[in-house]
């Protein structure tokens, strides 16, 4: 093993925008990122580093609404948001771990088939899956 030392990202932050395109870029579906979005990004401490940096991107290239990824999409905190009032703190937790992946993955699925107006198609492309998988999590979910 070899041990690199490297700054915090919080003491890097140049390599903030240069890391966020790389996130971007291996996308599935093809996403931006508005200006004011990455100065948001640029605020944060970034304990977590690039994982946490990694992770938001994640979950804000999931979010974005067209593609466009909006200052609303940026989420420091995820236990945060997944302990808010929100459908989230719904999930029946003590029932297990694939009960929560299941209520998860269905709840996504209805809502961006929604967002599609039904088309299939777009629904994939907003939840960046390919159509197929898509259509095996519909039927597995029992979601027409």
């Amino acid at each position: 093993m070899v041990t690199i030392k490297l700054p915090a990202l919080r003491e890097r932050r140049g390599d903030i925008p240069l890391l966020v395109q790389r996130f971007i870029s291996r996308s599935e579906r093809p996403v931006t990122i508005r200006e004011d979005a990455l100065e948001h990004i640029m605020t944060h401490d970034w304990p977590g580093n690039v994982r946490e940096l990694e992770n938001v991107m994640t979950r804000a290239i999931v979010l974005a609404p067209g593609g466009i990824i909006t200052p609303e999409c940026i989420q420091f905190n995820q236990r945060a948001t997944a302990t808010s009032s929100g459908w989230l703190s719904q999930v029946p937790h003590r029932e297990g771990y694939w009960t929560v992946v299941r209520e998860v993955e269905t709840h996504l699925l209805r809502t961006a088939l929604e967002d599609a107006k039904g088309n299939k198609a777009e629904a994939a492309r907003i939840l960046g899956i390919q159509r197929r998988l898509l259509y095996e999590k519909m039927a597995e979910f029992g979601l027409s």
